[in-house]
Formats: C-alpha cells, structure tokens, sequence
C-alpha cells in the first residue's frame, strides 16, 4: 500500500502526522538512515522504510496530529507502548522482525524484512511448506495466549526471500491482562485466535487450494455466527469507507 503525494486533499486530522510527512533521516545507532519510501500514513500511524546504503529498517510512528483540535499524542504513545510491548515479548520467535528501539515517544523502528507480501505474490511463488510453517508462527503466538488479529491482512503476512512466513503489525494484537482476566476476556481469546486461523486458511485456499486439507476446507467454510455478523455489517463500513478514501486520493485498499 503506498502514501499517494496529494495526501493534502485530506483534513490534516484525518492522518496520523497531519500534513506532514516521515522524518528524512533518523539515527539507529551510530548508523544514519534515510528515507526511502512512505509505506503507509493513515489516521492511526505512518511507516516508512529507511536505508543507510546497506542497511534497511522500518519506522513507524503512531498518532501526533490533533483530532479537531483535541490533542491525540498520548493516544500515540499508548499505541506505540503497546504495539512495542508485543515486539518484546515475541522477539524470540523467528517470524518476528527483530525491534530495533524506539524514535520519540510515539514511534519505533524494527528490522525489514526482504521478500514479497501476501498481497504481491502469485501462486508459482508460494512454497508447498509455506502455509503450514505459517501455521505453526500462529500457534506459537497462540500458546503466549496472543491473537494476532489482523490476518486478514495479506499485506501484513510477508513471504521472505528465505521462503519463511513473517508477521508485521501488531497494532490490533490482543492478549488478555493476566491479573484481570475473566472467562468471558478467555472465550473472546479463542474466538480470535480461531479467526486467525480462519483467515490463513483462506489466504491458503485463494493462493495454494491445491493443499489444503478437510478440516482447513470446514472452518474456511463455516467459520461462525460472529464472523457472519461481520461480514453482514462491517464489510459494507469497511467498502464505504475506502471507497470515500479513494475518492479523496489518500490510499490504496488495504
């Protein structure tokens, strides 16, 4: 998804940084980094990749910019803490980008990760293994009592060029407090952590049909009454509200 530069058509309020774009240059390190590309700003975060010349990394800063004259920075910085939170806590699992530090009180930066988007790849790119290690990043996260939530994202799944599975994003990830957990917070988790696996196995039955498996085919198909409700109310939000987008030429779909 890219920033398109008649951004400006938007109210200020409606973009994470207002009008105003990535910093040009950031410092990780005693290594100085350059802007290469805007790869998202909408009213949440921006990110941008950056490179030293040998070196390429990703920063992301959440919320600055004022909602209608209400300030929304601590917004940002409690978005940021969070999203962080989950870097920490899941830097040992492989398909994880590494977490890199932090740039100001609302922004980060974590290691790129070289290879293709879910979004970007076609079906000759797709390795036999590669859904079923995908599986496996999911179930690890599952087991820390995580769901990753935005799955159904194919730009938030990265196919690298090592042909591993590779996650990004975790700004909706949720995992339930453990001191306040209640039942109902725990059967909200595994009704999550199920539509996480409902989503890969339909990004797998759109690019790979030719292994999925039974039991993938009954939940691809039958995911549940929630799921159905959502499709029923929060898809046409979600149509209207990227077509008005498109119409005022701030972004791609997602």
């Amino acid at each position: 998804m890219t920033f398109r530069k008649n951004f400006r058509r938007l109210p200020a309020w409606l973009l994470a940084l207002g009008w105003k774009s990535l910093p040009k240059s950031i410092a990780v390190g005693h290594a100085k980094y350059t802007l290469q590309k805007v790869l998202k700003h909408d009213f949440w975060a921006a990110s941008g990749l950056y490179s030293n010349g040998s070196r390429r990394l990703v920063l992301k800063v959440y919320r600055r910019q004022d909602l209608l004259g209400l300030p929304m920075g601590w917004l940002g910085r409690c978005l940021a803490e969070r999203e962080i939170s989950f870097y920490h806590y899941l830097q040992d699992l492989p398909g994880v980008p590494r977490f890199l530090g932090r740039i100001g009180p609302n922004g980060f930066v974590h290691a790129y990760i070289p290879g293709q988007t879910l979004l970007e790849c076609s079906k000759s790119r797709i390795a036999d293994d590669f859904f079923d290690r995908l599986a496996d990043l999911i179930r690890s996260l599952h087991q820390r009592g995580i769901s990753y939530v935005d799955a159904n994202k194919r730009d938030n799944v990265i196919v690298g060029h090592d042909g591993r599975p590779y996650l990004v994003d975790f700004q909706i990830s949720w995992r339930p407090n453990g001191r306040a957990s209640t039942g109902l917070s725990r059967r909200a988790l595994l009704f999550m952590q199920r539509m996480d696996f409902y989503h890969l196995y339909k990004h797998k039955s759109r690019l790979r049909p030719d292994l999925m498996k039974p039991h993938e085919w009954q939940l691809r198909k039958h995911p549940g009454l929630l799921l159905r409700l959502h499709r029923l109310i929060g898809v046409p939000f979600r149509d209207f509200r990227r077509t008005t987008l498109r119409r005022l030429g701030k972004l791609d779909s997602d």
